[in-house]
């Protein structure tokens, strides 16, 4: 009798399937340990030849650090969901374009921002003019777009709805050329993977973010401009971004809608008085061509005047608290830092006073061209 005998160094080889699911495993207990370090916890962008990149639609994602929910409707943009294209007469509608400083970040809620609180505001109103509908905000920002981008999304997606206003939030950012870019291929399973820890990982040792990789020559042309946007050397960018704004004018007006353009400011541009103010440029611009401009600065000024008397009384400067590579422990110890409209470590967003600020400065413009 003949027995078949396996040698014991074969029964202690795995085989290609052990050593598959113990990768497998390996892979799975990675991808939560990184998910309890913060990673993961993005909404996805994927690249577009139209639009640079876009938010991917009907995401939602709790940050694990702020518990803050980003969800996205079935556009891509963070904020509810709208139906279908076509015009509303029993509400007045007003429709966002802009960048981060409006799309709001993982510390802000959706509720907290500007386009809510502009609702919020108009509601408290008098039911006269533009307040006699209910003001329903339609934010369509999305982080780091230049006004380039701005434009085609408010070509293609913001125009069916034809809203009854516009508005136009312009900051020194939005002079910078759009960086070109290719529609995307998709892969099997591509939305699984790139929204994972492992991939969220990959991407940040990788140096991406929200949007392509900036080549060297980019990167300094971005930071030029935001340094000094009058700078001779960036006339023409400027020249080019005053033509698009007059377009989308122009397309707004036939279908109807008001215009509404809003220069937003910075914590320099309220704590440095010599710095040239770039709002200055389009409240020229607005005058010649008949738009409404709002200056939310008076507005801002106001909201954080308690914690710049509380700096005075104690002898510290903005920059001593604020700023992106400080200690923020001095910040932590104020008693009026509540009253902060931008974040100690980001003053170039704003916080929820700040949103606020920016809803306040607009509401009476905002209802005045709806009751046209």
């Amino acid at each position: 009798m003949v027995t078949n005998r396996v040698s014991p160094a074969r029964s202690r080889s795995l085989g290609p399937r052990g050593w598959f699911l113990i990768a497998l495993v390996a892979l799975f207990g990675l991808e939560f340990a990184l998910r309890a370090f913060g990673f993961g916890y993005v909404v996805g962008s994927e690249a577009s030849a139209r639009y640079g990149w876009r938010m991917l639609p009907e995401q939602a994602v709790v940050h694990a650090d702020t518990g803050i929910e980003t969800r996205t409707n079935a556009l891509g943009f963070r904020d509810r969901e709208w139906g279908e294209p076509a015009p509303d007469p029993t509400h007045l509608r007003v429709a966002w374009l802009g960048n981060s400083m409006i799309w709001g970040g993982n510390r802000i809620r959706v509720e907290q921002r500007c386009d809510r609180q502009l609702e919020e505001l108009a509601a408290r109103r008098p039911a006269d003019g533009g307040g006699a509908r209910p003001l329903l905000s339609m934010n369509f920002a999305q982080p780091g777009y230049t006004f380039e981008q701005m434009a085609r999304v408010w070509e293609d997606l913001v125009r069916p709805f034809r809203p009854d206003v516009l508005i136009v939030p312009l900051c020194a950012y939005d002079i910078r050329p759009m960086r070109a870019s290719i529609d995307r291929v998709h892969y099997p399973f591509w939305r699984t993977i790139e929204s994972s820890a492992l991939f969220d990982l990959y991407k940040r040792m990788a140096g991406g973010g929200w949007h392509p990789e900036l080549a060297r020559e980019e990167l300094d042309v971005e930071l030029s401009v935001v340094d000094d946007p009058f700078a001779p050397e960036h006339l023409l960018l400027r020249i080019e971004l005053d033509a698009r704004v007059e377009e989308v004018l122009a397309q707004a007006r036939e279908l109807g809608t008001r215009v509404i353009v809003v220069a937003l400011p910075t914590l320099a541009d309220l704590t440095e008085p010599e710095r040239r103010w770039f709002g200055d440029h389009w409240a020229a611009w607005c005058a010649e061509h008949g738009v409404e401009y709002v200056d939310p600065r008076p507005r801002f000024r106001t909201a954080m005047q308690p914690l710049f008397d509380e700096l005075a009384t104690k002898g510290l400067t903005p920059q001593d608290v604020w700023g992106r590579f400080i200690d923020h422990s001095r910040a932590a110890t104020l008693e009026t830092r509540l009253a902060a409209c931008f974040h100690f470590d980001d003053p170039t967003h704003f916080t929820a006073r700040g949103h606020l600020a920016l809803a306040d400065a607009l509401v009476d413009a905002v209802l005045r061209a709806g009751a046209r």
